[in-house]
């Protein structure tokens, strides 16, 4: 039993997979077949013998068989194309295109214009008034929520803008302890010889790139000599008479004194005229 339920299901398969690829070939090749006067299905490719008919007396009418007035519907397989199909495709377009192009058709396409407009133009204004009511509504919360908004964006601006100068005054502060000693040393050692020449001129460069920085921080020294006492900017520290300067103006100097914008980073020292 077991052999011969074997045998039944391997001849099932093999007749299965024929009657699949008979149906294929069949897919594959009915574009390629048409209908002859007769009703009977013949290729394109291989077409059928003509069939030798005989007239019918002169004194009968001719005899017209129902199938004679049946488009054929065989499928060119070389690209040609016939030239009646040419003539009727463009027909075809000219009719269409002067049907686009009448009148009739004109003046319905504008009336369904102007009525989309309409319709869009009522759209629109049902939309403005929507938004004028909502403007009525919420606009006294809209304003107080603005205001609060540029508070908040105001407060924190000048917090940060506070908290960079701070932390900039505060690095000053300690890079001008060495900013005195460079200028203490160039007032105090006279150098001779050409190597000790050499050596001030690259200590002088390095000062000048650290005012440099200043400059770029917004960091400016105090005016002193020459200039009216301030109490602000200047610490008196000592009253010189006898000078070409007019009594409470700034005779000399000590040391330098330094601002960032409206603030003050350090005092100059100065000596004040009798």
């Amino acid at each position: 039993h077991t052999f011969f339920f074997l045998k039944t299901r391997k001849l099932m398969t093999h007749t299965f997979v024929f009657a699949l690829l008979f149906l294929s070939l069949c897919k594959a090749f009915t574009p390629y077949l048409h209908t002859s006067p007769f009703g009977v299905l013949t290729t394109s490719v291989f077409p059928s013998p003509p069939i030798a008919t005989t007239s019918a007396p002169p004194s009968s009418p001719p005899h017209k068989s129902p199938y004679s007035t049946r488009p054929s519907l065989s499928l060119n397989l070389f690209g040609k194309k016939n030239k009646k199909d040419d003539a009727g495709d463009a027909e075809s377009s000219s009719d269409t295109g002067d049907i686009l192009n009448s009148p009739a058709f004109l003046s319905k396409k504008v009336e369904v214009l102007e009525k989309e407009l309409k319709e869009a133009e009522a759209d629109l204004s049902a939309a403005v008034f929507e938004l004028d009511a909502a403007k009525e509504e919420w606009a006294p919360q809209m304003d107080r929520l603005n205001g609060e908004y540029g508070a908040v964006k105001s407060r924190a601006f000048n917090a940060t803008r506070d908290a960079s100068k701070k932390a900039t005054v505060k690095v000053v502060k300690e890079v001008l302890q060495v900013v005195d000693n460079f200028e203490r040393a160039f007032t105090s050692v006279k150098c001779e010889s050409e190597e000790a020449k050499e050596v001030e001129a690259c200590y002088r460069e390095i000062h000048a790139g650290v005012e440099a920085v200043f400059l770029e921080l917004g960091v400016t020294a105090v005016e002193t000599v020459g200039e009216e006492f301030d109490f602000e900017r200047h610490e008196a520290i000592m009253q010189q008479p006898g000078t070409d300067y007019e009594e409470g103006i700034v005779c000399q100097e000590f040391q330098k004194g330094y601002m960032m914008e409206d603030e003050l980073i350090r005092p100059a020292m100065v000596a004040v005229a009798l």
